[in-house]
């Protein structure tokens, strides 16, 4: 589909031992505060591996 699961990707660059930062360059799905709460809630998500 095309889609990137990066809780995975990120799963695997830990694995291998790397403990940087990694920056991402997006925007909100949704508008407001709304699109902040989601915004949020995919970085912990991406970030449970």
């Amino acid at each position: 589909t095309g889609e990137v699961n990066y809780r995975r990707v990120f799963g695997h660059i830990a694995a291998k031992g790397f403990k940087g930062i990694i920056g991402m360059e997006h925007g909100n799905s949704k508008p407001g505060k709304e699109g902040e709460r989601a915004l949020i809630e995919a970085y912990r998500w991406c970030d449970a591996f």
